[in-house]
Protein backbone atom coordinates (compact mmCIF):
# COMPACT_ATOMS: atom_id res chain seq x y z
CA UNK A 1 0.00 0.00 0.00
CA UNK A 2 1.42 3.46 -0.53
CA UNK A 3 -0.18 4.84 2.74
CA UNK A 4 2.02 5.79 5.67
CA UNK A 5 0.74 5.60 9.35
CA UNK A 6 0.64 9.53 10.17
CA UNK A 7 0.11 9.04 14.09
CA UNK A 8 3.90 8.45 14.72
CA UNK A 9 4.75 11.84 12.41
CA UNK A 10 2.00 14.07 14.35
CA UNK A 11 4.08 17.09 15.66
CA UNK A 12 3.13 20.68 15.92
CA UNK A 13 3.82 23.92 13.89
CA UNK A 14 6.81 24.78 15.65
CA UNK A 15 8.17 21.79 16.70
CA UNK A 16 8.80 21.03 12.79
CA UNK A 17 9.97 24.97 12.59
CA UNK A 18 12.15 23.92 15.27
CA UNK A 19 13.56 20.87 13.75
CA UNK A 20 14.28 22.50 10.46
CA UNK A 21 16.04 25.74 11.67
CA UNK A 22 13.77 28.04 10.58
CA UNK A 23 12.51 31.26 12.78
CA UNK A 24 9.51 30.45 14.82
CA UNK A 25 7.69 32.98 12.49
CA UNK A 26 7.90 31.22 9.41
CA UNK A 27 5.09 30.17 6.70
CA UNK A 28 5.51 26.71 5.52
CA UNK A 29 4.03 25.95 1.82
CA UNK A 30 4.41 22.01 1.64
CA UNK A 31 4.36 19.29 -0.94
CA UNK A 32 3.58 15.64 -0.22
CA UNK A 33 4.02 13.39 -3.54
CA UNK A 34 5.99 12.37 -6.25
CA UNK A 35 8.88 15.12 -7.12
CA UNK A 36 8.51 14.19 -11.18
CA UNK A 37 8.06 17.07 -13.81
CA UNK A 38 5.13 15.14 -15.04
CA UNK A 39 3.22 15.22 -12.14
CA UNK A 40 3.42 19.51 -11.71
CA UNK A 41 6.20 19.67 -9.31
CA UNK A 42 7.81 22.76 -12.04
CA UNK A 43 4.65 24.52 -11.55
CA UNK A 44 5.34 24.16 -7.29
CA UNK A 45 8.92 26.30 -7.89
CA UNK A 46 7.17 28.60 -10.39
CA UNK A 47 4.52 29.27 -7.72
CA UNK A 48 7.08 29.72 -5.43
CA UNK A 49 9.42 31.71 -6.77
CA UNK A 50 6.18 34.25 -7.26
CA UNK A 51 5.46 33.89 -3.42
CA UNK A 52 9.22 33.95 -1.91
CA UNK A 53 9.82 37.20 -3.69
CA UNK A 54 7.06 39.09 -2.39
CA UNK A 55 7.36 37.21 1.50
CA UNK A 56 10.41 37.16 3.30
CA UNK A 57 9.02 34.63 5.58
CA UNK A 58 8.01 32.01 3.42
CA UNK A 59 9.81 28.32 3.10
CA UNK A 60 9.21 25.24 0.64
CA UNK A 61 9.13 21.84 2.16
CA UNK A 62 9.36 19.00 -0.20
CA UNK A 63 8.40 15.30 0.88
CA UNK A 64 8.64 12.87 -1.89
CA UNK A 65 11.09 10.39 -4.13
CA UNK A 66 12.22 12.07 -7.12
CA UNK A 67 11.76 9.38 -10.28
CA UNK A 68 13.29 11.13 -13.08
CA UNK A 69 12.02 12.77 -16.16
CA UNK A 70 8.47 10.93 -17.25
CA UNK A 71 8.03 9.37 -21.17
CA UNK A 72 5.76 9.81 -22.53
Amino acid sequence: PNGVGVRSLAFGKQDLLSRLGLPRNSRLVGVVGALDPGRGIDDVFDAFEIVSNRRSDVHLVLVGVERGPTLG
